[in-house]
């Protein structure tokens, strides 16, 4: 049975080397799945604000909305993250997929907006249940050298189905409705819960330690300045792609049908699939803290362009673009993120992150309702804009210093026997 510290650096995936019967099948089975589930999901989900208007929502409590989603998306991370690293993440990944099926058969017979809101904070909750064993259970499944790769793969997988799934959400619209579509994941969800229990496979080799932190290069304080990065990018998100913004002001603003906003995401997200394997050799010869600033930079003056376009073509040119971006921006946060932490407590550590930064990073939704509803449609992304140019300012020191840390550490261990990292590493 190997230590928990070894479990990432040292284990089956490093011996063979790659292929589907190596760690790396974790990778693709996960990134398969998702990329199915998403395919679905992303039919109808990019239109949930304007359905939450038909059902009666103010463009505030569509904003509110988008909030508690938020909250409730980080609070779980924490104690789901603890439970990860103590009892394996196979199951933390698992159940809350069997448990989305309900969630969504409830949201596609809401006939309230407050029942539509209530059925994806359910959602929420489950994904924030996975989300540290998932990033944990991808991070582990290969070599530590090799995780910018890995979530490369994970993140190309995610581009893929949320260009088709808008796509696909175009092409049987007018038949199906939203809520047909939302039946037909709920019907996906169910297949892959099935194919997740028969073939993915354990990374841990038993209960594991109590949390502890271990954070590479961070200097004196690392908490504080590693929690600062996590929520000025969480801020940065929920106000530009994650948030309902984007598909307001292409509406209001725009003048863009459902069907073509639809269309816009798809063809952005094609883009920036594009660019995902890349991204994740990026990471390896640049670092991910580089990548990641000027990632987060580029998204947002990007999509500043977007909003102020008058040109249909130019339009989806420009949102693809801000969407390569982001995916460059998620492919390099991830892995930062998963090569500071001791990997014998990266569950605790990432769900914990995610939940202080995700309740605190929730606050941007309500604030770009407001500022949207001051100082006009583009006002969330000039915001957006200002949290990223603070970020880079307080930030390019600490993202650098800790990839060089990282890259002795790496150093070193080309020259043990084993691979796994102790706190006296950093």
């Amino acid at each position: 049975m190997k230590e928990p510290h070894q479990v990432a650096g040292s284990g089956e995936a490093e011996k063979e080397g790659g292929g589907w019967r190596s760690g790396w099948r974790n990778v693709w089975l996960l990134s398969g799945t998702v990329a199915w589930l998403l395919l679905w999901y992303f039919s109808w989900f990019r239109l949930v604000p304007l359905l939450l208007r038909q059902l009666g929502a103010s463009d505030l409590a569509v904003s509110m909305g988008y909030g508690a989603m938020s909250v409730a998306f980080a609070l779980m991370q924490l104690p789901a993250g603890i439970l990860s690293d103590r009892w394996g993440r196979r199951p933390f990944v698992l159940w809350p997929t069997f448990a989305a099926v309900v969630m969504y058969l409830v949201a596609s017979g809401a006939g309230h907006w407050g029942t539509l809101v209530a059925a994806l904070v359910g959602l929420n909750v489950l994904s924030a249940i996975q989300m540290p064993a998932f990033m944990a259970l991808l991070a582990e499944s290969v070599p530590e050298a090799r995780r910018g790769m890995a979530f490369a793969i994970f993140e190309f997988s995610v581009a893929l189905a949320q260009a088709a799934g808008p796509a696909l959400g175009g092409l049987v619209m007018d038949r199906w409705g939203m809520r047909g579509l939302m039946r037909a994941t709920a019907g996906a969800a169910l297949l892959a819960a099935v194919v997740r229990w028969v073939w993915l496979r354990e990374t841990r080799a038993g209960p594991g330690a109590a949390p502890r932190l271990v954070l590479a290069g961070l200097g004196r304080r690392p908490l504080p300045m590693l929690l600062w990065v996590g929520l000025c990018f969480a801020l940065i998100q929920n106000l530009t792609i994650f948030g309902p913004f984007v598909q307001l002001h292409a509406t209001d603003v725009m003048g863009m049908h459902p069907r073509a906003i639809n269309y816009m995401f798809a063809a952005a997200t094609v883009a920036a699939a594009g660019l995902g394997l890349a991204g994740g050799k990026l990471t390896e010869l640049w670092g991910a803290g580089k990548v990641l600033t000027w990632a987060v930079i580029g998204q947002v003056v990007l999509l500043l362009l977007w909003s102020r376009t008058s040109s249909s073509w130019a339009a989806v040119a420009t949102f693809g673009a801000t969407y390569a971006f982001f995916q460059l921006a998620m492919i390099a946060h991830n892995t930062w993120r998963t090569r500071i932490v001791d990997p014998a407590t990266l569950g605790a550590v990432l769900g914990g992150l995610g939940t202080v930064t995700g309740v605190m990073g929730a606050a941007a939704t309500p604030l770009g309702g407001f500022v949207r509803s001051r100082w006009g449609s583009d006002a969330p992304f000039l915001l957006a804009s200002a949290i990223a140019g603070v970020m880079a300012l307080s930030s390019w020191r600490l993202l650098s210093r800790s990839e060089a840390a990282w890259r002795r550490v790496m150093k070193r261990e080309d020259h043990r026997p084993h691979a796994g990292r102790s706190p006296s590493d950093f």
